[in-house]
């Protein structure tokens, strides 16, 4: 009895000591078991930060990136605005340089004096050589390439076509009508050659005019 009282001591110690055992695993593989959740934790949240970090960071680069685009494009507007502003004084300049030039033509041309052309008359065949004088306009006013009548009296009339010669110069054509006393016209013609407002005479067949012409351009 003894001997199976003792095995059986011996086994309810072993039982107990594997159920101390047993206890001990199970709390030291629950420790284990929180130490990896809490582990577990700390990895989700540092790839959360890590996750947030790469948005902020990405967000960071296209920042960046569009404030060089902003920069190479306002140093691009720059240059051109520089490059504009040599070529606007240039453009300055130049309409100085012209602008004088022109103001030294124009003092040059008041400067000069008027043209001192001795007047050429071309008459016709028929001119007299001693004509009597006939009247005298004085100064008359004409318009380019434009006739102008006057009336000479005695049945006669005179006609004038002024054109303006490149160098300034009027080239006058006249033209004479006078009524005979058989009621016929009779009309000779002739040209002039004369300077701005010089007073010259002409004379065809027996009619004879002396003026000082001022022809101003056709409106």
């Amino acid at each position: 009895m003894k001997i199976i009282s003792g095995i059986l001591t011996i086994l309810l110690l072993a039982a107990a000591a594997g159920l101390v055992m047993q206890q001990q695993a199970r709390v030291k593989l629950q420790q284990e078991n929180d130490s990896l959740r809490q582990q577990l934790d700390q990895l989700a949240r540092l790839q959360a930060d890590n996750e947030q970090l790469s948005n902020r960071l990405a967000q960071a680069n296209a920042a960046a990136e569009n404030q060089i685009t902003e920069l190479l494009k306002l140093r691009n507007e720059v240059g051109m605005l520089r490059k504009q502003t040599v070529q606007i004084a240039d453009l300055q300049k130049k309409n100085q340089q012209l602008g004088d030039a022109l103001t030294a033509s124009r003092a040059a041309q008041l400067a000069k004096p008027p043209p001192t052309t001795t007047p050429q008359i071309t008459p016709p065949a028929n001119a007299a050589t001693d004509p009597a004088a006939g009247p005298d306009l004085g100064a008359i006013q004409l318009v380019n390439q434009m006739p102008k009548q006057f009336d000479l009296g005695g049945g006669k009339v005179c006609t004038l076509t002024p054109t303006i010669d490149a160098d300034g110069n009027y080239d006058i054509k006249v033209v004479f009508d006078s009524k005979k006393s058989n009621g016929q016209t009779e009309q000779l013609t002739g040209e002039i050659v004369t300077s701005p407002g010089r007073a010259v005479r002409l004379s065809v067949g027996d009619s004879s005019i002396g003026f000082a012409p001022t022809v101003n351009p056709a409106p």
